[in-house]
């Protein structure tokens, strides 16, 4: 006889649901514009690398020294190994132009299970219930989902076809100074080609941020998840490059874009604020796997200009494939032009009425398609500004528009299906 039992779980799984690219992912569609996998990787130097770290353990192993054998496969340093933390920060320095000298400050650099576990380290070390933390509106939901998980307050800023605006966390910060007596804690950007949109902040914007940053003691968490993924224009700077002192910007950084799925993200960050991130990484999962770390650091002494530039070639392909055949087989609505990343973003006019994760439902997946709906990038509980009446109202998804992913889908697939889908659209928009 089984007898049912009823746990009790913390509140906070009463609040928040499974995310919806999570929940997305039990679907298998011929066209899918979902997730942003990674789909162009070096993976033919990676399983060389792999090789070469077996036979080196084996020949060491034979010549019956095996202490390099047991480090590979056992614990270390919270913060990641020496050698690989001084490689990554001589890299961001030679490519990013991080102002650090790299034998001395790359103590301050972290390995992380994923830059996904950079942030959730980085928000469990600084927020405290009611903090209050700013990001666009729509944002990536894996910062502001544990933001409110952790009992933070979060606010949407407005953004457009450059990325967050300056007066919309202008307009943010003094809102929450008059109505609350208190400065936001935290900003959170994705300068180059964010998550969901697509979008690239220009220099002035970047410059503005940490000035405001300087002047309302704000931290900044500065995610670099896309930056090595530039496929279009100029290099704009890291707003990490203005924080000379390294006291003001937490660079995060992952290798999931420029190697492979490795699940190693890397951080610049202040002293104070790496020690505590340490700490709360340390009651996660102690360290980063030895092995994986020995992988990342033979992949990242390789040319990575040479290797970067055909998988680059390949996502801008996608990209362009993507942006035309929005453009010539969608109805009227408003799309962003990504000059890097992953992900295209499409709205349709608001007196459509239209709602896309009901037709993502209804019509899409039934015809081989999948998107992410726009309303997954809003968190279930927060603040957005309103800037006309300069104020504060309760957040609320925009229901109208999609992020299609190109990133692991070939052109063919990509111009077949989104020629499919524009025409799924018309037909129901037209109704």
């Amino acid at each position: 006889m089984s007898v049912h039992v009823q746990h009790a779980f913390a509140k906070w799984t009463e609040v928040i649901p499974e995310g919806e690219i999570r929940r997305l992912l039990k679907y298998q569609v011929k066209y899918y514009f979902g997730g942003g996998l990674p789909g162009a990787l070096a993976t033919e130097h990676l399983a060389g690398i792999v090789e070469s770290v077996g036979r080196d353990l084996l020949a060491e192993l034979a010549a019956g020294e095996s202490g390099k054998a047991l480090q590979a496969f056992n614990y270390s340093k919270t913060a990641g190994l020496d050698s690989l933390r001084l490689l990554l920060l001589q890299l961001l320095v030679k490519r990013q132009k991080l102002p650090y000298i790299p034998e001395r400050d790359y103590h301050q650099m972290m390995i992380t299970a994923g830059a996904q576990q950079s942030i959730y380290a980085l928000l469990d070390a600084t927020l405290n219930p009611g903090d209050f933390v700013l990001s666009a509106g729509p944002s990536y939901l894996g910062f502001v989902s544990p933001v409110v998980k952790l009992g933070g307050k979060v606010v949407l800023c407005p953004s457009d076809q450059q990325g967050l605006t300056v007066e919309g966390v202008e307009t943010a910060i003094n809102v929450i100074k008059r109505r609350f007596g208190v400065a936001p804690k935290l900003l959170y950007v994705i300068p180059d080609s964010d998550n969901p949109k697509g979008t690239t902040l220009p220099w002035e914007r970047r410059q503005a941020f940490f000035e405001i940053a300087e002047r309302e003691d704000i931290l900044i968490v500065e995610d670099a998840a896309y930056k090595e993924i530039q496929f279009g224009g100029e290099r704009i700077a890291p707003i990490k490059t203005l924080d000379v002192e390294n006291l003001r910007v937490a660079y995060l950084a992952s290798t999931s874009k420029e190697a492979g799925v490795l699940r190693l993200g890397y951080a610049m960050l202040p002293e104070d604020l790496r020690a505590e991130m340490e700490k709360a990484r340390g009651f996660y999962d102690l360290c980063s796997p030895v092995l994986t770390q020995m992988i990342a650091e033979r992949y990242y002494h390789l040319d990575l200009d040479s290797i970067l530039k055909d998988v680059l070639d390949i996502y801008a392909r996608r990209s362009n494939a993507m942006v035309e055949s929005v453009g010539k087989y969608f109805p009227a609505g408003e799309m962003t032009h990504p000059q890097g990343g992953f992900f295209v973003w499409w709205e349709a006019p608001e007196e459509a009425h239209f709602n896309a994760k009901g037709f993502n439902e209804a019509v899409a997946i039934p015809n081989d398609i999948l998107y992410v709906p726009s309303e997954a990038f809003y968190p279930v509980k927060g603040w957005k500004v309103d800037e006309q009446a300069r104020d504060l109202i309760p957040v609320s998804p925009r229901k109208n528009g999609m992020r299609l992913s190109f990133s692991a889908v070939q052109v063919p697939q990509i111009v077949e299906g989104i020629e499919k889908l524009g025409h799924l659209l018309k037909m129901h928009l037209d109704r």
